[in-house]
């Protein structure tokens, strides 16, 4: 039984059908007070890092794009997603930034169940 992820196991079927990172958009953001109080305004959920208040994370909450098909969540515009979203990989995110992170846990759990069936 695989117990970790590879950048390369990261394919369309895995990502379509895990949706994790789809369901909790958090961007990684650069905060001066100006930009956290204008954030907060918004009524935009951002957190400040505890360990350097110069950086953040900025919640969206769950894509507009995110469909549930047949008890899946699914991205609707999968094949035109934004650069963003095809730059993006969990286990690569979670690498550079040395931690064994929530998204890559349950991607795992993903991986193992699509590979079971």
């Amino acid at each position: 039984m695989k117990t970790e992820l590879d950048i390369i196991d990261i394919g369309e079927e895995l990502c379509q059908s895990c949706a994790y990172c789809c369901l909790n958009t958090h961007i990684p953001v650069q905060l001066d007070d100006r930009v956290f109080e204008y954030y907060q305004t918004l009524g935009l959920d951002v957190q400040r890092d505890a360990a350097n208040q110069d950086v953040g994370v900025l919640n969206l909450g769950a894509c507009q794009w995110l469909v549930i098909r047949d008890g899946v969540y699914v991205c609707s515009i999968y094949s035109t997603r934004p650069k963003m979203c095809k730059d993006y990989n969990c286990v690569a995110w979670a690498k550079c930034a040395g931690v064994e992170s929530e998204i890559v846990k349950h991607a795992l759990g993903v991986y193992r169940a699509l590979n079971e069936a």
